[in-house]
């Protein structure tokens, strides 16, 4: 399935890195570019800014990093990787997991050895958030993930059960 690349999936450009800012610039770009060739394509001029941006909206293309998806607000999906200590006493970080926006789920890694050993993650599903319309708030749903997972990786590390 396109974009299910991670952070340390990223790829290199010339035996460098590509920065972040870089990417997201590039991605932009490219997403204009392809608006205004659909907009002048249907007749309309470059000066019609409104129909570019709609042009935007609803879509995904294969960017610098990996798939770029756009939701019907013109808002870009974010995928996320979350980087743990794996070995505390080399220093080693490893990704352990990654979000994935555009589907809302979060996959764990496999073949990772978690100095804490196997954990459980459960999503508190008692969190409630207010919303000013009735369409769940995706961002919401994110942050109660990420503070579910702390919560959780807390109550290991008060139990005893890490290091």
């Amino acid at each position: 399935m396109g974009g299910e690349r991670g952070w340390a999936d990223r790829k290199p450009c010339c035996d460098v890195w590509v920065n972040m800012f870089v990417e997201g610039f590039h991605d932009a770009i490219l997403l204009y570019v392809l608006a205004l060739h659909e907009v002048l394509r249907a007749g309309y001029s470059k000066k019609d800014g409104g129909k570019i941006i709609q042009q935007t909206w609803n879509r995904t293309f294969e960017g610098i990093a990996g798939q770029v998806s756009i939701d019907a607000n013109g808002d870009r999906y974010g995928d996320f990787s979350v980087i743990a200590m794996t070995d505390t006493e080399a220093g080693t970080q490893e990704v352990i997991g990654d979000y994935f926006g555009k589907e809302g789920r979060f996959e764990m890694r496999p073949n990772v050895k978690y100095p804490w050993g196997p954990l459980k993650l459960r999503i508190d599903e008692t969190t409630m958030v207010e919303h000013t319309n009735s369409s769940p708030c995706k961002a919401c749903k994110f942050r109660d993930l990420i503070r579910s997972v702390f919560h959780h990786l807390q109550y290991q590390y008060n139990a005893g059960v890490m290091p």
